[in-house]
């Protein structure tokens, strides 16, 4: 049996999904400044129209980013097949670099001691990290 919402609900819902688009800009500050990327990724559960839309007027709306870099970051969502299968494809791309970066000394031609000396932070194995 399929449950039909009225406007009531529809309004809450929608007021809802506003809300996490704002949120999202409010978490995502500090990393854009830092990081100062070309463009943000909405997507899974979250790639509507509405969280996105809110998400670029909370950017917009930050004087800090555009008095550091001019504009905020493009926001794009997937949709259709990109977004249904995202987990995958990040599932996918976590096992690659994972094998990548286990195998950096084989990557670069050089001598094992000299990359693993020139790469040491960036290869330090997930269990040495202090978290």
């Amino acid at each position: 049996m399929k449950r039909v919402l009225d406007d009531e609900h529809v309004t809450a819902h929608k007021n809802a999904l506003e809300e996490v688009g704002t949120l999202a800009g409010d978490c995502l500050l500090p990393t854009i400044l830092m990081l100062n990327p070309y463009r943000v990724i909405v997507s899974g559960r979250l790639a509507v129209p509405v969280v996105r839309d809110a998400l670029v007027e909370r950017l917009d709306s930050f004087t800090a980013i555009s008095r550091v870099f001019g504009d905020a970051p493009d926001v794009i969502m997937l949709e259709g097949p990109e977004n249904h299968f995202a987990a995958v494809r990040g599932a996918a791309l976590a096992v690659l670099r994972q094998e990548v970066h286990r195998n950096f000394e084989t990557l670069y031609g050089a001598p094992e001691k000299l990359v693993t000396a020139r790469f040491a932070d960036l290869t330090w194995p997930l269990t040495s990290c202090p978290w």
